[in-house]
Order: C-alpha cells, then structure tokens, then sequence
C-alpha cells in the first residue's frame, strides 16, 4: 500500500487516490458483512475496480460485483474473480510467495515506478490493473512478472496514458 510519501508522485491526483481509497472501503465493508471478505480482493485504481481471489460458486462470484457496481464513483468492473471447488479460504503459500517476490522486484527495477500498479496472484495467475507511463515500462513488469517459475499466466488490466483500452497479455 502506499503511502502519503509515495501518493504524490502517482499518476493519479491525490483527489482521485481518496476515491479510489473510499470505493475499496466500501466494497471491503460490504464484503465483510456479506462473509465474502476472505475470499475476494479488491484493488481500485482511478475508479476502476480489479476483483480477484476464488470463491465456490458463480452467484457468489456474480454478487461480488454487484455489490462493486453499486458504489459511488465506480467507473469500471473487472471481474477476474476465480470459481473453483474448494473456493477461496485465504490466499495460499505460492501465491502470497509471488506477490511479495514481485514487490521486491518492480521496486528494485530501474525504469519502473511499482507505486502505480496493483497486482494480485491467485492459484499462481498474476493479475495487475494500474496506469504504466510507456509500453517500455509495462514490458518490463509484465515481463518480470511472467519470468518467476511459479506463475502459470499474467493477466494485465493496466493502461499507459492516452490509450483507453487495456493492455492484455497472456503467459
């Protein structure tokens, strides 16, 4: 999470840094009410919300986002929440393992600014959103991303500036 520090020089202005703040609090709140808290992540970057995590069942991934949509502020929903059989209980060993490897990695990678990007991984598949300044810098994270040997497949909701549709990418 970052912090007042390191706010400042995001992509995004402090006012809209609160917003998105407001939207995941909502949406955590509401989760933690409806017991789906432990199950699905919530990551918002300017107003577009990435919901991930594993759940048992396609109505409990299908309330997740409705109960997203419904929050002021919202501009989009990315619904890459997972349906398997034993559900979500807690993020496992490997995935909580690759997160953090690549918090090590983006910050320690010349060229990349890591506070711009939010990233999940959920059964060894990488998922990021955020707002890369150039197609050299997304390149570069997706690329390190992709070369840990435990990760099966990276998804890429992030956009660079100007460009209003996300770049994709598989394995």
């Amino acid at each position: 999470m970052a912090n007042v520090g390191t706010t400042t020089r995001e992509h995004r202005s402090l006012h809209r840094i609160a917003a998105d703040y407001a939207i995941k609090s909502e949406i955590t709140h509401t989760y933690l009410d409806e017991a789906m808290l432990l199950d699905i992540n919530t990551d918002v970057y300017a107003g577009r919300v990435l919901l991930t995590g594993a759940v048992q069942n396609a109505d409990t991934k299908r309330k997740a986002e409705e109960i997203a949509r419904r929050v002021k502020d919202v501009r989009e929903i990315i619904n890459e929440i997972q349906v398997a059989p034993n559900g979500g209980l807690n993020a496992s060993i490997r995935d909580v393992l690759i997160e953090n490897e690549l918090q090590i990695f983006l910050l320690m990678e010349k060229g990349v600014s890591s506070i711009d990007y939010r990233w999940r991984s959920v059964n060894a598949v990488v998922y990021f959103i955020g707002l890369a300044a150039s197609r050299e810098e997304l390149d570069k994270v997706l690329g390190l991303a992709r070369d840990l040997k435990t990760v099966k497949k990276v998804v890429s909701h992030i956009r660079i500036p100007g460009d209003m549709a996300p770049l994709t990418t598989g394995r």
